[in-house]
């Protein structure tokens, strides 16, 4: 299942007025240079976004496993369960459902890595008798300039998208406790008017 949603928005494209004898090959090295760099640089940074969410999920295995063994430990029989019993019970359930939501974090993303597959590069628009011979590498590079920028754009929305499903996930980690307490508060506010 491909998870990037595809942008609807027209690809950026060199300027077409741009003179190709005006452009020098030194130039558009320097560009492609600086684009694979920073094609890279998303391809890392997601990389990162998954190894911070291995973190958080193995955090999240710990206290699932945690109150898991409390509750059975504590447990003495299903007719009567005490206001610890059942804050074990919905604590469980609620690091369960920010694992669940964590754990889409993971789950394949179709990153655009630098390089293209020979395919593209290999077709009958470089090899027409209309254009020049000795224009063909600097068009070569200027397609992959205009490539790698879809891809950088692809990768930043997708790194974009992550980032944000593991500052949501960071928040509800870090109200855990308060939303144990308060529902012991509350659980133990509904006993009391028993």
């Amino acid at each position: 299942m491909r998870r990037a949603a595809q942008s609807t928005e027209m690809p950026w494209s060199i300027d077409q007025s741009i003179h190709v004898d005006k452009v020098s090959m030194d130039e558009l090295k320097l560009i492609f240079g600086q684009a694979e760099k920073r094609l890279d640089d998303t391809v890392r940074q997601g990389e990162s976004i998954a190894s911070k969410t291995m973190s958080m999920i193995t955090l999240m295995s710990g206290l699932l496993i945690g109150l898991s063994g409390y509750i059975i430990s504590v447990w003495k029989s299903p007719s009567f369960l005490t206001n610890k019993d059942l804050v074990g019970i919905f604590g469980c359930l609620y690091i369960l459902g920010i694992l669940i939501y964590v754990v889409r974090n993971l789950m394949t993303y179709k990153y655009a890595v630098a390089g293209s597959k020979p395919e593209k590069l290999i077709n009958g628009n470089y090899f027409s008798e209309d254009i020049r011979r000795d224009k063909m590498l600097l068009l070569m590079y200027l397609n992959e300039i205009e490539n790698y920028n879809w891809r950088i754009k692809h990768n930043e929305n997708l790194n974009h998208r992550r980032w944000h499903r593991y500052r949501i996930s960071i928040f509800f980690i870090l109200g855990f406790p308060f939303f144990l307490v308060l529902l012991y508060s509350v659980l133990k506010w509904i006993h009391r008017g028993e």
